[in-house]
Parts: structure tokens; C-alpha cells; sequence
């Protein structure tokens, strides 16, 4: 399902802006994407609590990270 942007993709827009490196591995990639989303949930009490977060590789294609996976990273980027 494709969603719109919600109001705080202004907030992880910037944010990936600043901290986005070209050459990134695919985890560091996800996990730099959880720590923006999170930060724009942080500071947009309209984004909600929720977040869905996908890779697109030429070898794997499109695969969406479950729910678990996420709360799994953010528990350990020690994000809350």
C-alpha cells in the first residue's frame, strides 16, 4: 500500500538531508530511515505512532519490514 506523506515529512525530510551518505549499506540505510521517522513522530504530534519503512533492491525487489522487525531496531537504537 502506497500512503501519502503525512505532516511530518517535512521534519525527516530535513532530517535525512542532514545525515544522509552516499554509499550506505542497506541496514544502515534502515535504520538512519527509523531514526528520521522517529524524530519527526517526536516532534509532530500529528505523524501518529506508526511507521512503515521498505527496502528496493535490484536483487530482492520491493520487501516491506514487519512491524516486529522495526520495534526490534528502534529497541536497539534505543529509540523509544
Amino acid at each position: 500500500e502506497v500512503g501519502r506523506p503525512g505532516s511530518g515529512s517535512l521534519v525527516v525530510s530535513g532530517w535525512l538531508d542532514d545525515h544522509c551518505q552516499a554509499n550506505r549499506g542497506r541496514d544502515e540505510g534502515v535504520d538512519l530511515a527509523i531514526r528520521g521517522s522517529t524524530a519527526a513522530m517526536k516532534r509532530d504530534s500529528a505523524s501518529g505512532d506508526g511507521m512503515n519503512i521498505c527496502t528496493i533492491t535490484r536483487k530482492d525487489g520491493y520487501k516491506q519490514l514487519s512491524r516486529e522487525d522495526i520495534d526490534k531496531r528502534k529497541k536497539k537504537l534505543g529509540l523509544h
